[in-house]
């Protein structure tokens, strides 16, 4: 049972409207506006301390409430009471001496630290200063309240506090959330030293005025927000261990850019991202035969791209077959001396085959040009186009705001292929008027390869131009060091978010990325959905959280009620 106190006044004032109604108390805790408290009070510190050494509790993973008392305490005062406690534990260390007991080392450390203290303060370089401190959790039930009442009794075991739960004395912790509750009855006294290291509050946050949330920090607990398309460059890349939550984050992301309305793509080599089916995205089914077929001719070359264009569309072509038959490298010879023979041709009437309107190159006139130079290569060709047609038709579709382009039916040989004919499809495509964001899931598809990564590379630049973000997503940081071009994409992308780490990869991150010890503490233990977030020079823990909502609609359950 416990005491419930009411509020029954006749008049009401504007305080009414922020007062609690009722407040229950009882012997260990109270309740308020359903929430459930508890308070307990240090009472002893450790000997001493450094500065990060209260960050433990500032970190705490659940809701918690600090109050700190503090009150300057006169120098005379200190200086009496210190000489007074010097003489008492100098005789009781000489009467033991004298009648052959031995020192007590309790003893011998207090003269020491009196001594330490008298010195600092008659030099001016230190005063004493009454403090009190009291923690108070809060849960929204009983259980959650003990578990967290738990977690921090061994959190503070941990850092060599020593704290008490206020029993029969609830009204005492609730008064001490106050601003106003007045002096304690037992406050400790610290030097200022040591009172200066339980301020750290000093926190980096990250807050941009018209940025969307990436989550909490999870040292300070507010919002992390951050506008990319405000830094030097857009891009991100996010790293992390599989099961890490860099999936889920993306989503995350992914839905929020559409609540203010940037337009989203996704690249998607293992079908995680068709849940966003449910938000409004358009979802390309790559080799589902039931699905759309895929958004271009990747075989295309246009005519009427200026020529820095066309030789950027020819190579490209060039690194697309490449994918999908590196096992003959006279086919990528004579795919070469084709093309170039073709745009050689460029504005003239060709005998040998009708060019299409505004086509430079088709599948057509590329495997006719082939045949002209070696008949069997021509052959291979044209099969290896026919597999592309069979596994992904083209379909023409509007283009939309939001699509996800899902590979995962297709072979790993396709795949790669297609991961990067929708690339190019996506560079020659985007608006380049409006801000765009664009996610490349498992991006060690183009990392992993010279050719490709120069390719990528090519596009970083670029898209930075267009006002294009580009998030790449990969399990290791390796993928960025294979590679020069690789290298310079990590370069370029001021954004970058560390998830848990696998522990044979935490040196590299730590080189590459110049993390203290703190930090490299923080990727080893982090759970699923916490890591660093990296903007320019600023570091920053991150917890990454959604609402009802949102986690229901990316883990693909029915959002009947959930909003």
């Amino acid at each position: 049972m416990g005491l419930k106190i009411t509020s029954d006044r006749g008049a009401r004032d504007v305080l009414d409207a922020i007062m609690p109604s009722d407040i229950q108390l009882y012997p260990g805790e109270w309740q308020m506006h359903s929430q459930w408290y508890r308070s307990f009070v240090v009472i002893a510190y450790p000997r001493e301390v450094k500065p990060g050494w209260f960050e433990p509790l500032l970190r705490f993973p659940r809701p918690i409430t600090l109050s700190v008392y503090s009150g300057p305490i006169p120098n005379d005062a200190v200086m009496g009471t210190m000489q007074r406690s010097l003489l008492w534990h100098l005789g009781t260390i000489e009467a033991n001496q004298a009648s052959g007991r031995l020192i007590d080392p309790l003893q011998r450390t207090a003269v020491e630290d009196t001594e330490r203290m008298r010195e600092g303060i008659a030099r001016g370089e230190t005063r004493l200063i009454d403090t009190a401190l009291t923690l108070t959790v809060s849960a929204s039930t009983k259980p959650e309240l003990d578990e967290s009442s738990n977690l921090l009794l061994s959190l503070a075991s941990g850092m060599l506090l020593v704290i008490r739960r206020l029993y029969f004395q609830p009204e005492v912790g609730l008064k001490r959330l106050l601003p106003v509750f007045g002096e304690p009855a037992h406050p400790r006294e610290m030097d200022t030293g040591a009172w200066a290291t339980l301020f750290p509050y000093a926190a980096q946050e990250l807050i941009h005025p018209e940025g969307q949330v990436f989550g909490t920090n999870g040292a300070s607990h507010s919002l992390v927000i951050v506008d990319r398309y405000t830094l030097p460059s857009p891009h991100s890349i996010t790293v992390a261990w599989s099961g890490a939550g860099k999936s889920f984050q993306a989503k995350l992301e992914i839905l929020r850019s559409r609540y203010r309305g940037i337009p989203v793509k996704v690249l998607d080599p293992e079908g995680e991202y068709r849940v966003l089916e449910a938000a409004g995205a358009k979802v390309w089914a790559v080799g589902d035969p039931s699905g759309a077929g895929f958004p271009w001719d990747p075989f295309a070359i246009e005519s009427d791209a200026n020529p820095e264009e066309v030789e950027r569309q020819t190579d490209f072509l060039v690194q697309f077959i490449r994918r999908l038959d590196p096992e003959v490298p006279d086919l990528i010879h004579a795919v070469e001396q084709a093309l170039w023979r073709l745009v050689k041709l460029r504005g003239t009437p060709s005998l040998i085959f009708h060019r299409e309107p505004n086509r430079l190159c088709d599948d057509t006139m590329l495997i006719a040009m082939v045949n002209r130079i070696n008949k069997t290569l021509g052959e291979r060709l044209e099969s290896i186009v026919q597999r592309w047609r069979l596994m992904a038709p083209q379909t023409t579709a509007p283009g939309q705001d939001f699509e996800v382009y899902d590979i995962s039916r297709l072979t790993q040989r396709m795949k790669a292929a297609a991961y990067l004919a929708l690339t190019e499809h996506i560079a020659r495509t985007v608006d380049r008027a409006r801000r765009q964001l664009v996610v490349f899931d498992e991006a060690w598809q183009l990392l992993t390869d010279e050719t490709t990564a120069r390719y990528l590379e090519s596009l970083f630049r670029r898209a930075r131009k267009w006002g294009t973000a580009l998030s790449l997503i990969t399990q290791d940081i390796g993928d960025f060091t294979r590679s020069r071009s690789a290298e310079v994409c990590l370069r370029n992308a001021p954004l970058i978010l560390l998830l848990r780490q696998h522990p044979e990869s935490l040196e590299e991150v730590t080189r590459l990325l110049r993390l203290h010890q703190g930090e490299v503490d923080l990727l080893m233990t982090a759970q699923r959905g916490e890591g660093l977030l990296i903007v320019g020079d600023d570091h920053v823990p991150l917890r990454v959280g959604a609402s009802p909502y949102e986690a229901k609609l990316i883990a693909g359950q029915p959002l009947q009620n959930s909003v």
